[in-house]
C-alpha cells in the first residue's frame, strides 16, 4: 500500500469519527424532555370504596396514578354534615389521606366535596371536582338540591358562601344549631348539597368565615327561602351511540342509559346584611380638647340628651347649653363641640348621656350613663400645635377646583363650626364680555345650630365664568379663628356638555325607583318611575349602569330583609347592558325588566369583574 493510499484511508477514518462525534453530540446536547404533561391525575382506588355503608373507618385513602399534592384543603374540601374539628387532608406520594378528628354520627350519610385542589406534582394539573359519599348506617341517602346564591342588592354571585339545610323546621334552628348538611358556593355562586334524605327542609345561606355553620352574629350576610323544599329524584333515559370509526360516519349500536335528575335544582337565595337592631352606646372618646364623640350601634330615632354635670367653677347659665351637636353621615355618631375655653381647657369632662337602649327582652328602655372624658395631649401633638404657623387660621375644603355641574351647589366645609359671616367681605362676580359684574348670592347652612357646611346659592349662568373673593376674617369660627384671603375663579358647565337618558317600561311599575350608577356601581342619582318612564336629565358623559328596586314600604330607599319577620329584601332589577352617554345627546332605552331572568340581568362587564373580586 503506497503512502498516498495510507493517508487517504487515515483521513477518511478521522472524518467518519468526527461525524460520529457530532451525531452523538447533537443527540445529547441537553435534555429533550418529551411532551409536556397536560393530563390530570387519575383516581385509581378509594379505600373504603366510594358509596360504602356501615362505615366505621378512621380514615379514607384516595390513590392516584402519579405523585400528587393538595392545595389549600381548608378552603377547597367541604365535609357534610360539618364537624367541630374538620378532618385532616394530606398528600403522601400518590395517595391522599383523609383522617377524621371527631367521631361520626350513627345512621348518617356523609359527603366529602373536593374542589380541584388535588393536582399532579410536576405540572399542577387539577383532578376534577370529586364527591366521596359514605353512610354509617345501612343505606346511603342520595337526594341532591342545587341552586345559586346572589347578593340581593347587586345580583352578584356570592362565592365561598355556606348553604345549609335543616329538617328541624323551627324558627330558631338557624340561630341555635349547626346545619345538618352543607355545601360551599363556587366562583359563580352555584352549590349542590349531596347526600340528602327524603323529607322537608328549610334552606339558608351564610357568609361563614369562621366555620360556625349557624347564624351567630347580626351583621353577617345571610339569605333564606320563604318556604320549605322537598327533594325528589326523577328517572330519565338518554340514548348513547357506539361509533365504529373516528369520523362518526358509521355507528355500531344505540343504547339507552338511565339516569336520575334531582330537584329542586334551580334555587335562588338572595343574601343581605341584617341590621343590628340592638341599640347601645358603643364608644365614647375625646380626640382633642374641644370635641368629643359618642358612637351608637344604630342611628338614634330619639335624640340622645347630653348634660354637663355640675361644676361649681362655671357659671350656672353656661351649664344649660355647653355644646354644639354635629351628626355624622350615617347618623349613628354625634360630635360635640365644647363652646367655652374655661370648659375645654379642663383635662377631664364629666357628662351624662340619656338614650334609648335595647334590653335583654328586646325592648327599648331609657338609659342614663355617667361618663368621664379624659384628654391627654401627647408630646408630638403639643410640638405640632406649638410649631404650627397657621394655628389661628380657620381651614376649609370646597368644590371649586373643577367646573361645576349644572346641578352642583357651591359648597364649603369648615374645620370648626362658624360663629360669624361678614357678607360684605364676600363678593361673587360673573364675567360679561371682558369685565366681571357682581351677582347676588345667598348663604345657607345645612344645620342651623352647628354651622360647619356652608352653601352659596346662586342663579347659574350655564357656561358662565365666575370669580369668588372672600377677604380674610370674613368667616370666623366659634373659637375665634378666621379664614385667610380666598380668591377662586370657576366655571359652570354648558348644557351641550350633558346627556339626557330616557327609560321606558312596557308595563306599569308600582313603586319602582331607578338608580343611575357609575362603572364602579356608585350611585349618581335616582328617580321614581312615573307613567311608565324614568328620566335622567343633565347627566355627565360617560359609561353607566342602571338598576331599579321596588320600594314596597314607600320609604324611598332599598331595604334588606328581616329573618325574624320572614321579610325578603326588596326586589332589585338590573338593566343587562352598559350605557354609553355622549355629550349633547339624548338616549332612549326600553326596559322589559320583568321578562329577563334575574340570574342573567347583571351586565357582562360586572360579572367578569366579580370573578376577580374578593367577597
Amino acid at each position: 500500500m503506497n503512502l498516498l493510499k495510507k493517508h487517504t484511508i487515515l483521513l477518511l477514518g478521522w472524518i467518519i469519527f468526527f461525524l460520529a462525534l457530532q451525531s452523538c453530540a447533537n443527540r445529547g446536547s441537553g435534555p429533550q424532555g418529551g411532551p409536556k404533561d397536560a393530563e390530570p391525575p387519575v383516581l385509581v382506588s378509594a379505600t373504603p370504596a366510594n358509596g360504602s355503608t356501615n362505615f366505621n373507618a378512621k380514615s379514607i385513602v384516595l390513590e392516584f396514578n402519579e405523585l400528587i399534592s393538595v392545595n389549600n384543603p381548608q378552603q377547597n374540601v367541604t365535609f357534610s354534615p360539618p364537624q367541630k374539628n374538620a378532618p385532616t387532608v394530606k398528600a403522601l406520594g400518590k395517595k391522599v389521606n383523609i383522617t377524621f378528628q371527631d367521631s361520626l354520627l350513627p345512621n348518617t350519610t356523609y359527603t366529602i366535596n373536593i374542589k380541584k385542589c388535588i393536582v399532579d406534582y410536576t405540572e399542577s394539573n387539577p383532578f376534577a371536582d370529586y364527591v366521596y359519599t359514605f353512610s354509617t348506617g345501612d343505606k346511603v341517602d342520595s337526594m341532591q338540591i342545587s341552586g345559586k346564591v346572589i347578593d340581593a342588592q347587586t345580583l352578584a354571585a356570592r362565592k365561598n358562601y355556606t348553604v345549609g339545610i335543616y329538617s328541624n323546621l323551627s324558627d330558631t334552628a338557624f340561630t341555635k344549631t349547626k346545619f345538618e348538611k352543607i355545601a360551599k358556593t363556587n366562583e359563580n355562586g352555584e352549590f349542590t348539597i349531596y347526600g340528602v334524605a327524603e323529607g322537608q327542609y328549610n334552606v339558608f345561606a351564610l357568609k361563614d368565615a369562621g366555620g360556625v355553620n349557624f347564624y351567630q352574629n347580626k351583621g353577617t350576610d345571610i339569605g333564606f327561602l320563604d318556604s320549605t323544599i322537598t327533594p325528589s329524584a326523577h328517572l330519565h333515559g338518554r340514548m348513547d351511540t357506539l361509533w365504529t370509526d373516528a369520523a362518526k360516519i358509521a355507528f355500531e349500536k344505540v343504547t339507552m342509559e338511565a339516569f336520575y335528575e334531582y330537584y329542586p335544582k334551580d334555587l335562588v337565595i338572595k343574601t343581605f346584611k341584617e341590621r343590628d337592631i340592638i341599640h347601645r352606646l358603643k364608644s365614647y372618646k375625646r380626640t382633642n380638647k374641644n370635641t368629643f364623640t359618642l358612637t351608637f350601634s344604630e342611628p338614634q330615632d330619639t335624640e340622645p340628651v347630653v348634660k354637663l354635670l355640675s361644676d361649681s367653677s362655671l357659671a350656672e347659665d353656661f351649664l344649660k347649653e355647653p355644646f354644639l351637636k354635629e351628626r355624622t353621615g350615617r347618623r349613628d355618631s354625634l360630635i360635640f363641640w365644647v363652646k367655652d375655653s374655661l370648659l375645654y381647657q379642663k383635662d377631664s369632662l364629666h357628662i351624662s348621656v340619656s338614650y334609648l337602649r335595647t334590653d335583654s327582652l328586646g325592648e327599648a328602655v331609657s338609659q342614663t350613663d355617667s361618663l368621664y372624658l379624659i384628654y391627654r395631649e401627647t408630646k408630638a401633638e403639643k410640638r405640632r400645635r406649638e410649631n404650627s404657623a397657621n394655628k389661628n387660621v380657620l381651614t376649609f375644603s370646597h368644590n371649586l377646583n373643577r367646573s361645576l355641574e349644572v346641578y352642583d351647589t357651591i359648597k364649603f366645609v369648615f374645620s370648626e363650626p362658624i360663629k360669624e359671616i361678614v357678607t360684605d367681605s364676600i363678593s361673587l362676580s360673573l364675567k360679561v364680555d371682558t369685565t366681571y359684574e357682581k351677582v347676588d348670592y345667598r348663604v345657607m347652612f345645612d344645620d342651623s345650630i352647628c354651622k360647619k357646611k356652608l352653601y352659596l346659592i346662586i342663579k347659574k349662568e350655564l357656561g358662565g365664568s365666575y370669580q369668588l373673593r372672600m377677604d380674610s376674617a370674613s368667616i370666623i369660627s366659634i373659637y375665634d379663628r378666621a379664614i385667610d384671603k380666598f380668591n377662586k375663579p370657576f366655571k359652570i358647565k354648558k348644557l351641550e356638555e350633558y346627556s339626557n337618558l330616557y327609560i321606558k317600561f312596557p308595563s306599569n311599575v308600582n313603586g319602582g325607583i331607578v338608580q343611575l350608577l357609575t362603572e364602579r356601581e356608585a350611585l349618581v342619582k335616582e328617580c321614581p318611575v312615573q307613567d311608565k318612564e324614568a328620566y335622567f336629565e343633565d347627566v355627565a358623559p360617560g359609561n353607566y349602569y342602571i338598576r331599579m328596586y321596588i320600594d314596597e314600604n314607600g320609604n324611598n330607599k332599598w331595604d334588606g330583609g328581616n329573618l325574624d319577620k320572614k321579610i325578603q329584601p326588596e326586589v332589585m332589577y338590573y338593566y343587562p347592558k352598559k350605557l354609553q352617554l355622549r355629550p349633547n345627546w339624548d338616549m332612549e332605552e326600553t326596559w322589559p325588566y320583568d321578562n329577563i331572568d334575574q340570574l342573567k340581568q347583571r351586565p357582562e362587564e360586572l360579572v367578569k369583574r366579580d370573578l376577580t373580586a374578593k367577597n
